[in-house]
């Protein structure tokens, strides 16, 4: 994880979006959520969160401001990473994920390279078979064909592109999975052949509505199989989502981020888990 810092003062206020952010948040308000948001994750998982630079120490390194949706730097696979290649303005932001990796002895078996476009956002393991990759206007043909020839047939036995709307950021803002049986979907932002394709998986598929898509209900962090860390409680914010999920069986963990929010993504963007049982 990172925690944000004065690199936030680098957003225009005028035009945040040159930046991908909705919003340029103010940071004091912005970090006691996101410390929050850390200690529900410790508290749920025991789970040993490693940041990129240490929060109680200062640093000379000033980082981009996205840098803390470390999602969209790579993902994991048994063998080591897939470091990815974000699209700009957030190019060279793996650069110091994969810094952390090597100081972590944690192999990278790949890096996304030349034209290719890779953003972990667009990238979820639908089980241990199969890997979705998003093609959206953050992640292009050139970066899943990559992947695919890395991956497909060696690490796991199929990758499906998922051809995303061309408003759509990441797939993580539209689809997730909660459990082993259930996954949530906006479904007007993906193919009607990908539904079909997550129900014949044995998944029942939760319809998650356009607002609620808008304020990220979709982008929790699976804590455990059934477990999810949640955006809501603001104004009602992402309520329909979350009793739907709770009459399939899904416990909810609360985490209210109205300030957060404003750059764009939720509890997954904001992580980049290293190792799962």
């Amino acid at each position: 994880m990172h925690r944000p810092g004065p690199e936030v003062e680098l957003v225009d206020e005028k035009n945040p979006w040159k930046w991908l952010f909705n919003k340029k948040y103010d940071l004091h308000k912005a970090l006691l959520e996101y410390d929050e948001m850390v200690r529900l994750i410790i508290q749920e998982t025991g789970a040993n969160v490693i940041f990129l630079q240490d929060p109680d120490k200062e640093s000379n390194v000033i980082f981009p401001p996205n840098q803390s949706y470390v999602r969209d730097h790579g993902f994991m696979t048994p063998y080591g990473a897939i470091v990815g290649h974000p699209d700009k303005p957030r190019t060279y932001e793996e650069d110091f994920v994969m810094r952390k990796l090597i100081e972590l002895d944690i192999p990278i078996i790949f890096k996304v390279y030349g034209s290719g476009i890779v953003e972990g956002g667009d990238v979820i393991y639908l089980d241990e078979e199969t890997l979705l990759i998003g093609l959206s206007y953050r992640t292009n043909l050139t970066g899943y064909r990559q992947v695919k020839a890395v991956m497909e047939g060696f690490i796991v036995d199929r990758i499906v592109p998922v051809r995303l709307s061309p408003e759509v950021m990441h797939l993580d803002t539209v689809f997730n999975i909660a459990s082993r049986t259930v996954a949530a979907v906006y479904s007007k932002a993906v193919p009607k052949r990908f539904i079909r394709t997550i129900k014949r998986k044995g998944f029942e598929v939760v319809e998650v509505p356009k607002r609620e898509a808008n304020t990220l209900a979709v982008n929790w962090l699976c804590l455990a199989p059934g477990k999810i860390l949640f955006i809501d409680g603001e104004e009602k914010m992402n309520i329909s989502t979350r009793k739907k999920l709770e009459r399939h069986g899904i416990d909810i963990v609360s985490l209210k981020m109205p300030e957060l929010i404003g750059g764009a993504g939720g509890p997954r963007c904001l992580t980049m888990p290293l190792s799962r049982k």
